[in-house]
């Protein structure tokens, strides 16, 4: 309860983390499998190695294919055609030199999104090298700064950022809802290919996500448990999660994951925010599919909540349903299953 609580959480707790993993594994686990079992086929090989997971020929792009000089005034043109309201923002902050892109020496690492309450100004730095990953980023954090931007109205400054499990809704929301305009960075067949790879990481991304909870809530229930037996766990809650992957062979190192998720030691419990989040970010996406200007008047309103809300009351105020909802789930990941032209995944219990 001390971890939920330090994260700010009023509206949801362990069993609603449960409930939540549940839905996963009755309508993820089935179509990522599925994704797996495909992209094994699409290499040749009978089975998908750990060696193997990152390459998929369906959706890798060529590397060098954005350069960073050009990253700006490509991103400028595609939030000009996908938000005139946004796109001032966008304009302002590259006049300010309030876009930090490139990567360089003693830079630091990642890419993050920062406000300066007292100027009312809101930056975002990243470290860009050229390839595909660094759009994604940048509308990420274009998504965090659009938010930051709208809420400076909001008096009391402390309420101007949401909790990190709905102010991840408003970035990769923002990767969504920019989509339809990727043909300003790529050729039409690179940006299908990036638009599936996209949606392609959101079905795994929850998936994994929920092992890292499972084994979150497991150490903290099992406080005498030995090193042995944490590995033994990982591994096993792995298997629930992530079937597909082959490690005949490997099964030393099938535990070592854990180690590097540094979530688990410095901010217990803090995972899950980043599937809480993508599940409202993908129903914006369902929402843009039927009606572009609905799903960014709703963008925006959930920008100028700021953090005046709990999360699920945000959810509510911006018409999305409740990441807890098992239909919510099933109908994001029958959306997912046909981004990916794979036949529709039946949820089964397990």
């Amino acid at each position: 309860q001390l971890g939920y609580a330090g994260m700010g959480r009023t509206d949801y707790g362990p069993a609603e983390a449960a409930a939540f993993r549940q839905n996963v594994r009755q309508f993820a686990v089935p179509l990522q499998k599925k994704i797996y079992d495909r992209q094994a086929a699409q290499l040749g090989t009978e089975t998908l190695k750990p060696s193997d997971v990152e390459y998929d020929p369906t959706t890798t792009l060529p590397a060098g294919i954005a350069p960073v000089a050009e990253q700006l005034d490509r991103a400028e043109r595609l939030f000009n055609k996908l938000s005139p309201e946004l796109v001032g923002h966008f304009v302002r902050m590259r006049a300010e030199g309030l876009i930090d892109l490139e990567n360089r020496k003693g830079k630091r690492a990642g890419a993050y999104c920062t406000s300066f309450s007292d100027e009312g100004r809101v930056a975002i730095l990243c470290n860009s090298t050229g390839e595909e990953g660094d759009v994604g980023t940048l509308m990420h954090e274009m998504g965090h700064a659009f938010q930051g931007w709208e809420s400076q109205a909001i008096e009391a400054v402390d309420l101007q950022w949401p909790t990190s499990d709905a102010c991840e809704i408003h970035s990769m929301g923002m990767e969504y809802l920019s989509m339809r305009h990727m043909d300003e960075f790529f050729t039409p067949e690179q940006a299908e290919k990036f638009r599936r790879n996209r949606w392609k990481g959101a079905v795994e991304i929850i998936c994994y996500i929920c092992i890292v909870d499972e084994f979150q809530h497991w150490i903290y229930e099992n406080p005498t448990a030995t090193p042995a037996d944490r590995d033994a766990a990982w591994s096993r809650i792995w298997d629930i999660y992530l079937t597909g992957i082959d490690y005949a062979g490997l099964e030393e190192y099938k535990h070592a994951r854990w180690y590097a998720q540094g979530h688990i030691f410095g901010s217990p419990f803090y995972y899950i925010d980043y599937a809480i989040a993508e599940t409202g970010a993908m129903q914006l996406a369902l929402i843009d599919a039927e009606d572009h200007q609905k799903a960014m008047e709703s963008y925006v309103e959930l920008c100028r909540i700021g953090g005046t809300k709990s999360v699920l009351n945000i959810f509510r105020s911006v018409g999305l349903r409740s990441p807890f909802d098992a239909e919510a789930m099933r109908d994001l990941m029958a959306h997912a299953a046909q981004e990916l032209g794979i036949e529709e995944t039946v949820g089964v219990e397990g």
